[in-house]
């Protein structure tokens, strides 16, 4: 029951995912308040969500290492969007939006090398499977993009079509985790015996 539940909270994840890559080209938000004031709704179903997936990944006995990322994506797309809504005018002022972007670079570098971490060990466990092949994309592309922000001053465009790749490529990694799913190794190997 609770892995059917986990499935399901992980697709509702990937429907949010895929409802910012919605919004995001029909909306086209083309100033940084623009970007940052669409982002944040997103940010915190996102990070509510994924709070919801690791809590169940969890009691699921789910590879602990998915958890830790559901956990850490939680924390900074929740604390985004709080900081957003309740900052000092992070989106209007070029200090503050710097100061905050390169605080979130940070932390998705972090994340990106868990993601990493957590390919590796997948592919140690069971080979290059799909799961782990989306997970290590993911990783690279939540590295890459995270200092892409910290080191440059993008356009605004070039912000929204980054923020629209890592909701895309999210969605693929999380619909992967769902339809895959991710148990312990023993767990795997005593399913396989009966």
């Amino acid at each position: 029951m609770r892995l059917t539940l986990l499935r399901l909270v992980l697709i509702a994840r990937c429907i949010v995912s895929l409802g910012l890559v919605w919004h995001f080209q029909s909306a086209r938000p083309s100033t940084p308040p623009a970007i940052v004031t669409a982002f944040a709704p997103y940010a915190f179903i996102d990070g509510v969500v994924a709070l919801i997936v690791a809590a169940l990944a969890m009691s699921a006995a789910w590879r602990k290492g998915i958890a830790a990322i559901a956990i850490g994506g939680a924390v900074i797309r929740i604390g985004a969007a709080l900081a957003i809504w309740y900052g000092p005018g992070i989106p209007y002022f070029a200090v503050t939006l710097v100061l905050y972007v390169g605080l979130l670079a940070t932390l998705g570098f972090l994340v990106g090398l868990l993601e990493l971490g957590e390919a590796t060990r997948l592919w140690g466990d069971a080979g290059w499977r799909p799961l782990s092949v989306l997970l290590a994309l993911e990783g690279c592309a939540t590295v890459l993009l995270a200092i892409v922000a910290f080191f440059t001053t993008p356009k605004p465009l070039t912000i929204s079509h980054l923020l629209v790749a890592g909701a895309v490529l999210e969605a693929f990694a999380v619909l992967a985790v769902a339809l895959q799913g991710v148990a312990h190794p023993r767990a795997t190997a005593s399913a396989r015996a009966v």
